[in-house]
């Protein structure tokens, strides 16, 4: 790129509104850039009909009775129309926690000890990449300041191999919390990028903690022993995870066989979905059976409406992530299995033949990066090169009928900050209310895809209320699942199985969370920071729960029972397709692109 612009950016260089002005300072981080935003964003006005959750502060920042499913982070100069949507730095390092393990790929530790001064004064074990020393070095006086700041960085087992986990476990007085996040510990992942977080605190156990289906404080464990960070996976056994509301997804580097197989990986996905899957037929086919033995009870009409009201389109994985390894159709043909919870051998518990369904995989544009925050700068972060370029991604795909990469496209701009954020989810279906008959809007993908906006309750309000002006809830896009991970679309991160899928090989170490509706429903939330405005819910969640996407103003969709905030940031329905001939290109390094970002700077494509 241009010699006046570097790899990593500027912050500053345009004007901009007072109602989105970032701090006024400049560092080597990334232009932080705002929009002005118009007053029809205003946050609309909330019933709150939900289960009802408590904060000990007199008056809440939060708009939202449930946690959401994940928060976004902030970024510099955008505030969110509905508060309580994105978490800062600070936020997920509030209170006087006692003890912290921090893990990241990236991380400027004189910059994280400025954003989080308590890391300074309390032990810390840092887990880091190889590489990180040479890109961020630690002045030895500094380190020599911090007598409990111990730095670790993990064995690996291949020389392409990485340390890409970002994550935070802080343990108080009260309680442990556990934060899986996207952003590296760098300030341009904190201030200009678009990231999710997934946040829950958990309780002392007494005695023998009970375990969550899914293993949840089990799994922690053993990935920090294969970490090598044995001391952390005994303090953390001393927690109650049994109100978990996601199910761990790690990646540890090796070439695993055996039961190892359902522990890391996107074979860890697969056993996660197919156990699902099998329990929710199980529940599906009981309900029909209570149903038809009872049809006049109320319960069993309730059960059979929700399931009804809450399917969605299996035809359909949408993808999102902010690199691409050397990756081919078969590889990709594995993930549709692993994200679908398909058996190759066995089928499902619905047909002995499972079809695979499409895989999307969004990703910006070249005109998406020339007006981000950061303009030509904020694409060195989205690692496409010219050799994992692959054809099949746009126009020549073999294994599905339509092309895997299409266009990235945000619900809202939240100051153009590109994605580094990495999310997997099953296809959105349209939910309706259920104060709403049957007949006013159909719930399936199709209704789906007429919509404008993949995730905007409002595209389709017209519609419903045409149909039904009685109508207090509108309709809202949802997912039957979501992952929020730092895995990338790469082998190295998920894992390519071998030998008739008897082995699978890992070369990252990664951590993901699985969020689904019954991991979440019915499960007490505990707050180790009960005074935080946003952190400080107390309760529990509703008994049925579903994913309620982000709506075009940056709220829920729903306020509905039940409805809990998932805020994919992009849109995922009604993919736009790329551009070849056009501006509207998918974005890669080793491509000069025409024309100047709103710094003035040009774009040599040398990252």
């Amino acid at each position: 790129m241009s010699k006046h612009v570097s790899k990593v950016g500027k912050v500053g260089g345009t004007k901009r509104s007072s109602s989105s002005e970032a701090p006024k300072h400049v560092s080597k981080v990334g232009k932080v850039g705002g929009t002005k935003r118009s007053s029809s964003s205003e946050a609309p006005e909330q019933n709150n009909k939900r289960t009802k959750l408590t904060t000990k502060t007199k008056q809440s920042s939060s708009s939202f009775t449930t946690p959401p499913a994940f928060y976004l982070s902030t970024i510099a100069g955008v505030t969110d129309d509905v508060p309580g949507t994105s978490l800062s730095i600070q936020d997920v390092f509030c209170g006087t926690f006692t003890s912290a393990f921090i893990t990241n790929f990236r991380c400027n530790h004189q910059w994280l000890l400025t954003q989080v001064p308590r890391l300074a004064t309390v032990p810390v074990m840092c887990v880091e990449d190889r590489g990180n020393q040479e890109r961020y070095p630690f002045p030895e006086a500094l380190l020599q300041s911090l007598p409990h700041f111990t730095r670790h960085v993990p064995t690996m087992a291949d020389k392409y191999g990485v340390h890409h986990t970002k994550m935070a476990l802080l343990t108080y007085e009260n309680g442990i919390r556990v934060a899986i996040f996207t952003n590296n510990f760098i300030e341009q992942d904190w201030k200009c990028k678009s990231n999710g977080i997934f946040l829950q605190d958990f309780p002392h156990g007494h005695g023998k903690s009970p375990l969550s289906t899914h293993q949840f404080g089990p799994c922690l464990a053993h990935y920090l022993d294969r970490l090598g960070c044995t001391e952390w996976s005994g303090r953390i056994c001393k927690y109650d995870y049994s109100n978990a509301r996601g199910a761990l997804v790690p990646s540890v580097p090796g070439k695993h066989k055996g039961t190892a197989l359902e522990r890391f990986g996107q074979l860890r996905l697969r056993y996660l979905q197919s156990t699902a899957n099998k329990r929710n037929a199980n529940i599906s086919n009981s309900n029909s059976s209570s149903s038809e033995s009872s049809s006049k009870s109320s319960s069993s009409s309730k059960s059979s409406s929700s399931s009804k009201r809450s399917s969605s389109s299996n035809n359909e994985l949408c993808a999102q992530c902010s690199s691409f390894g050397s990756i081919d159709e078969k590889f990709l043909k594995s993930l549709k299995y692993s994200l679908s919870g398909l058996d190759k051998t066995k089928g499902t518990p619905f047909s002995p033949t499972p079809e695979l369904p499409r895989l999307t995989i969004a990703w910006p544009s070249q005109v998406s990066v020339q007006h981000s925050n950061q303009g030509w700068a904020g694409g060195e972060s989205l690692c496409l090169s010219l050799r994992n370029y692959k054809s099949f991604l746009i126009t020549k795909a073999k294994l599905q009928r339509a092309p895997y990469m299409v266009q990235w496209v945000p619900v809202r701009t939240r100051g153009n900050g590109m994605p580094h954020i990495k999310t997997y989810c099953g296809g959105p279906s349209l939910r309706v209310p259920s104060d709403q008959p049957d007949n006013v809007l159909p719930v399936s993908s199709s209704s789906s895809s007429s919509s404008s906006s993949s995730s905007s309750s409002s595209s389709s309000s017209s519609s419903s209320s045409s149909s039904s002006s009685s109508s207090s809830v509108l309709p809202t896009h949802t997912v039957p699942w979501v992952v929020l991970t730092s895995a990338n679309m790469s082998k190295a991160a998920w894992g390519v199985t071998q030998f008739n899928e008897t082995q699978l090989h890992i070369m990252h170490f990664e951590m993901g969370v699985l969020l689904r509706p019954e991991y979440i429903s019915n499960k007490l939330v505990h707050s180790c920071t009960p005074d935080h405005p946003v952190l400080g819910v107390q309760g529990k969640t509703p008994h049925d729960c579903y994913l309620s996407l982000m709506n075009s103003q940056g709220g829920i969709g729903s306020d509905e029972a039940g409805a809990v905030f998932t805020p994919l940031p992009h849109v995922v329905t009604r993919h736009e397709r790329f551009d070849l001939q056009g501006e509207k290109e998918p974005w890669r390094w080793q491509s000069p692109f025409q024309g100047q970002d709103n710094f003035g700077e040009t774009c040599d494509g040398n990252f």
